[in-house]
């Protein structure tokens, strides 16, 4: 077993991007943190493998890798890493719409809603993905959606998120703000 200081913890996966970014290549960081997804031995006690597999993911993607950016997004969800907090199908549609394939990414999301799976988070990942392509009238609805999710499952701090998307992504419209109907206090 490794020494204590030498497994891959929480602070690794923060890392991820900064590391790979001093190395000049994901290469060495996405080797270690997937070596900690399959190894247990690998890991300290606050590794995440969901988070881990993201962050993989999005070191690659920040590398310009974007096929095996899904395919490890894919095989997490093949391999039903997700947790409380990470949901894998999330980010596969956020990608997919990065890589123009905005029909499939839809379908996928859907499968997140299908599922439950859709908390305030889901709807910021995916809507931020969708804004982020010019697309604001459907990042405003996903938005749209997700804040009146939150706010009717009593979620102040998600419905405060997507308000300030919302409001974002009515600027850019060159709409004003909206005012938000007294709800639950973020927490």
């Amino acid at each position: 077993m490794p020494a204590k200081n030498d497994l891959v913890s929480l602070g690794d996966i923060e890392f991820a991007l900064p590391d790979a970014l001093k190395a000049g290549s994901p290469d060495p960081v996405v080797a270690r943190l997937l070596a900690a997804v399959d190894d247990p031995s690998l890991r300290d006690d606050d590794f995440e493998p969901a988070f881990a597999m993201v962050a993989v993911s999005g070191v690659l993607e920040d590398f310009g890798r974007l096929e095996e950016a899904l395919a490890i997004l894919r095989r997490a969800d093949a391999e039903g890493v997700r947790d409380d907090t990470t949901e894998p199908k999330v980010w596969i549609a956020a990608l997919l719409v990065k890589l123009g394939r905005t029909e499939e990414a839809a379908e996928v999301f859907h499968e997140v809603r299908q599922a439950g799976r859709d908390d305030w988070s889901a709807y910021e990942i995916y809507g931020e993905a969708v804004e982020e392509t010019g697309d604001l009238a459907g990042a405003l609805k996903l938005f749209a959606s997700g804040e009146a999710r939150s706010r009717d499952a009593g979620d102040g701090f998600g419905t405060e998120q997507l308000g300030t998307a919302i409001n974002r992504v009515r600027r850019a419209m060159g709409f004003p703000d909206t005012t938000l109907p007294p709800g639950p206090p973020a927490s």
